[in-house]
């Protein structure tokens, strides 16, 4: 409660409830002023008695007994009387997401779904009751988080199919961004967008309209979306065969990306590989199939087991196959089949029948038949 809230609910002064505060440990309180306190400690609920004791034992024993338990209970309560939501419990719903988000590229996106659209469904069930404004605020900020994480589980979920849900997320997070005038949130939305139209619609132009806007939105709150949405626009360039755009943009996205530091909202969105990464994969669109190998190996050397591996892997086959180096295509073939089995991505999944197809010609040999025989047991699975 607030200052003023606790003192009317105690039947005090304002100024006694701010008294205290001030006074901190070294309080003597009267004792008529100790009983108001003891006799509404003993009307509590027993969770509210619980966490009492728990932080009389102490800072880190407190934290310990009142975490997850507690912001379980402060949003069971909350979807319960949602005109009472509270900023702790906006912060615990937010937790979770940050969680789901970070599992995002190593577990399979259909079992993130159902978590996923069970926070989503109780942030935007609490933003139309909740009373208090600074919580209808950051309840905003928490509908955009989910709506960005719901639009990607389903377009990856659906093989990256499902275009028109996937949007329809994006188009309400990046609204409820706007209104909350977050705009690390807002340009996550857009950027979104554009793998839609880049990867699901094959549409550059409208992709590289989307990326470019996102850099425009983060221009100026962050330097390192700042770097991912340019990395897409030298991308949009490259499937539109514009070299010298695409160069331009991938310097423009080295030197933002260069100036990232952890002060940067947006800095756990940028992995180490991903400029060599997408620079891989421009220039095979580029139809510079050495230059796209030497960045893609790069990049799978810190890449790990995760989906934006599996895309640079299946890329890598691409790449090996267009300079007839068959065994190294296969090998890579391979390394995208056994991440892609692992983490269910869509875009690796979609790459790697691209380039399975591409071995098409080689389909006689033994190497090559196995692994196109793999992918196809992966889809069946």
């Amino acid at each position: 409660m607030s200052v003023r809230a606790f003192a009317a609910h105690l039947g005090v002064a304002v100024s006694s409830v701010t008294n205290w505060e001030h006074s901190g440990e070294g309080i003597r309180l009267r004792d008529e002023t100790q009983e108001i306190l003891d006799r509404d400690l003993s009307r509590a609920s027993d969770d509210v008695r619980e966490r009492f004791e728990a932080m009389l034992a102490g800072p880190v024993a407190g934290v310990i007994a009142a975490g997850a338990s507690d912001g379980a209970r402060r949003l069971e309560y909350a979807m319960a009387h949602p005109s009472r939501a509270d900023l702790i419990t906006v912060s615990y719903l937010r937790e979770q997401l940050a969680d789901l988000d970070a599992a995002y590229d190593r577990e399979p996106s259909a079992a993130l779904l159902g978590p996923t659209a069970e926070r989503h469904g109780q942030i935007a069930f609490l933003r139309l009751h909740a009373s208090n404004g600074r919580v209808q605020h950051e309840l905003l900020g928490a509908f955009a988080e989910s709506g960005i994480l719901m639009g990607q589980l389903v377009w990856d979920a659906s093989l990256r199919r499902d275009h028109a849900s996937s949007l329809s997320y994006f188009a309400a997070a990046a609204d409820a961004a706007t209104e909350c005038g977050d705009r690390i949130l807002n340009a996550r939305a857009q950027l979104r967008s554009s793998l839609v139209a880049l990867y699901g619609q094959q549409d550059p132009v409208t992709g590289l309209e989307m990326a470019a806007q996102a850099a425009a939105t983060s221009h100026t709150a962050s330097n390192a979306l700042t770097g991912l949405a340019l990395l897409h626009v030298a991308e949009a360039h490259a499937m539109r065969q514009h070299a010298r755009s695409c160069e331009d943009a991938l310097h423009a996205a080295d030197t933002h990306i260069g100036k990232v530091n952890g002060s940067d909202g947006a800095a756990l969105l940028l992995a180490p590989f991903d400029v060599s990464r997408m620079a891989g994969s421009c220039y095979l669109h580029l139809n510079d199939a050495p230059k796209a190998a030497l960045l893609l190996a790069e990049t799978l050397q810190y890449a790990g087991q995760t989906k934006a591996a599996a895309v640079a892997a299946a890329n890598l086959a691409l790449s090996f196959t267009r300079q007839h180096k068959i065994d190294e295509a296969v090998g890579s073939l391979h390394r995208a089949i056994d991440i892609v089995d692992a983490t269910r991505g869509g875009g690796g999944l979609t790459v790697a029948f691209t380039a399975g197809r591409a071995l098409n010609p080689w389909r006689h040999d033994p190497a090559v038949q196995l692994a196109q025989d793999r992918l196809l047991a992966l889809m069946a699975t």
